[in-house]
């Protein structure tokens, strides 16, 4: 298998907006076979994953590929890890060349469209001769349904991810609250940040409360779909025809978001850049208090900053309405429709997503199963698993988000008011759902 490699991580935004581009890196010419001192052909499976790349992702995701051999000695995988800036155009060249890995991570956004240019395999067939439907029933409904189309199932599931709180349990102690009672509705929120702003002597702030995400790419818009989400808003209307920006609690959630800077000052300057990577880096730094975060960030914030190991803990997010409603990350696994080595390449795509394959990796690198059996190993996470609201399945929802993203830009800056900016965000919106 290759050999580690590591790589700078990049925002969410571009990294799906790649995913259905015509331009990547070269392509690689697949290895099928291979031959050793006149023994039997091995099969050559060739694996494609942007994980390999990272840490603490690439050491599960390698230990699940060396076990996979052990189990099948019939088979030799070629791991490909590739940095996530260049990973989906470079599978999207491939398989246009029909090139692409035999088994390839894939990334909820891009089910919906690699499956409907013909990337990716239907797997129910494979589904089928292990038990259908009962089969399907250990994965969780939400991972179901995004991973499918047209009814059927084209990504396999690997994991999954749910929105929480991340609050420095030190911090709290040291304002007076209480680590073991993080805020569970908005205005306590708000009291728990401004509690949590410090100014030195002189006047100057050393600690904000809450780390916003306001860069105009999708990883903070996800984010702030939360906020929507949790007071009782929607972007869509039920059959994803409408727009339901312009409605009051919509607007209400921008309102609230943005006033934490705008209003409030209880976070730090510059929020229009501040993306995943940076929000958790100031976590990270103890300039902030509390940030939106997914569980398996927790090892990326003790990487960036050992000191913060014993010093945190994840709560629930706050919400308006008694329910979470969070976006969910999803990953998955796919299979090449054009592998000369399918019967085989589904082994290993059913392997990597295995009870036993979901703990370990979770074990490893805190990645939420995304199956009902493998959950008691995630037991903060399964607070949420079953009321996520994943964004819709339809080809427009990407250039949804970006839309959005401006609104949540121009109520950070003050160009528009959160009103103005999403009775204009809900026009545009329309225009496009009108335009398919």
């Amino acid at each position: 298998m290759s050999q580690k490699i590591t790589s700078k991580r990049v925002t969410r935004r571009e990294f799906i907006k790649t995913a259905t581009g015509a331009v990547g890196a070269a392509v690689a010419l697949p290895l099928l076979t291979t031959r050793t001192h006149g023994a039997a052909p091995k099969i050559k499976l060739r694996y494609g994953d942007w994980q390999l790349a990272e840490e603490p992702g690439g050491t599960a995701w390698r230990g699940l590929l060396a076990d996979f051999e052990k189990a099948n000695p019939d088979i030799t995988i070629d791991a490909e890890p590739t940095p996530l800036a260049q990973y989906p155009a470079k599978i999207v060249t491939q398989s246009k060349a029909k090139q692409a890995p035999d088994v390839f991570r894939v990334y909820d956004p891009w089910v919906l469209a690699w499956a409907d240019q013909g990337y990716l395999a239907n797997l129910e067939p494979f589904m089928e001769k292990q038990g259908g439907a009962d089969y399907k029933k250990d994965f969780y409904k939400p991972v179901i349904e995004v991973g499918s189309y047209k009814g059927a199932m084209y990504g396999l599931p690997s994991f999954s991810g749910s929105l929480l709180l991340q609050y420095n349990t030190a911090m709290f102690k040291e304002a007076g609250l209480d680590p073991n009672k993080p805020p569970t509705t908005w205005p306590e929120l708000l009291d728990y940040a401004q509690k949590l702003t410090k100014k030195d002597a002189s006047g100057r702030f050393v600690q904000w409360g809450y780390g916003l995400h306001g860069a105009n790419e999708s990883s903070s818009i996800v984010r702030f779909l939360h906020w929507i989400n949790n007071n009782g808003a929607s972007v869509l209307n039920e059959t994803n025809t409408a727009s339901k920006l312009d409605s009051p609690e919509a607007i209400a959630a921008l309102k609230f978001w943005a006033e934490l800077y705008t209003v409030h000052g209880v976070v730090p300057p510059g929020p229009v850049d501040v993306a995943a990577g940076k929000a958790r880096t100031l976590f990270a730094q103890e300039k902030t208090a509390m940030f939106q975060s997914i569980i398996w960030a927790a090892d990326l914030v003790t990487s960036e900053n050992p000191k913060m190991k014993d010093k945190f803990a994840f709560g629930m997010f706050p919400m308006q309405t008694g329910i979470d409603q969070s976006p969910q990350f999803m990953f998955y696994v796919g299979v090449n429709p054009n592998s000369a080595n399918k019967e085989a390449a589904w082994r290993l795509a059913d392997f990597m997503c295995n009870k036993a394959g979901q703990i370990k990796a979770y074990k490893i690198a805190r990645f939420t199963p995304a199956r009902r059996s493998a959950f008691p190993f995630a037991k903060v996470a399964v607070k949420v698993a079953n009321s996520v609201k994943p964004g819709p399945a339809i080809p427009q929802w990407n250039e949804i988000v970006n839309i959005i993203g401006d609104a949540m830009q121009q109520a950070l800056t003050k160009a528009k008011t959160p009103a103005d900016a999403f009775k204009a965000a809900h026009d545009r919106v329309n225009a496009v759902l009108k335009r398919a």
